[in-house]
């Protein structure tokens, strides 16, 4: 179980303890097989060139930290609204697909969520598990971030979850152009890792 710890809203991330592994690749393996093309992004590098955050001074962040019990690499997403606000913290990026050659095609978006065991600090000592039931809401838009939800799903998070939890969240009809891959959690934190859009050429 990861832990976070924070006092009042000074946060600061200890060491995370063993988290179920997922096995590789098991996030995809229900993917067609004759995907012709896709976008992976587990946030290595630097994600800030990649991904646009927005958050509210005092009331939500949204960062990249070297985590330490990511499901793949060393840097997630981590989206942290503090209860009971009711503003959210968001981040998205653009991606473009090609059509696969052959046919009609169809779409599909998956990534991997966690919810930390958040511990209230009270003078210097651990009190208690933070009581909020956090949600995150994954979807792919049509075109930038305030373009037309294709197709999306949102998921509240149990207060202890012990493992990355693989999730399929969009699948929709393939489009020509610019997509935007638009996350948003509220009312608590939401660890996200390795995002995925693929296309395949629609089953007869």
């Amino acid at each position: 179980m990861s832990e976070i710890h924070r006092t009042g809203r000074a946060r600061s991330a200890v060491a995370a303890a063993a988290v179920l592994a997922l096995v590789g690749g098991g996030l995809f393996a229900a993917s067609p097989a004759n995907a012709a093309t896709s976008v992976t992004d587990n946030f290595e590098g630097n994600p800030y060139q990649r991904w646009t955050t927005e958050q509210v001074r005092g009331s939500s962040s949204v960062e990249f930290p070297d985590f330490g019990a990511t499901q793949s690499g060393v840097y997630a997403l981590l989206i942290d609204a503090y209860p009971p606000s009711v503003h959210s913290g968001r981040a998205y990026r653009s991606v473009t697909l090609d059509r696969p050659i052959g046919g009609a095609s169809w779409c599909y978006a998956a990534a991997f969520v966690l919810r930390p065991a958040v511990l209230i600090v009270r003078n210097g000592e651990l009190d208690e598990l933070r009581p909020e039931k956090p949600s995150v809401t994954l979807q792919i838009r049509s075109g930038g971030r305030t373009g037309p939800s294709l197709s999306g799903t949102t998921y509240e998070l149990p207060a202890r979850q012990t493992a990355w939890r693989a999730e399929t969240f969009a699948s929709f009809a393939y489009q020509s152009g610019p997509l935007t891959v638009d996350i948003t959690a509220r009312s608590g934190q939401v660890l996200v890792d390795d995002v995925k859009v693929w296309c395949a050429l629609t089953p007869r």
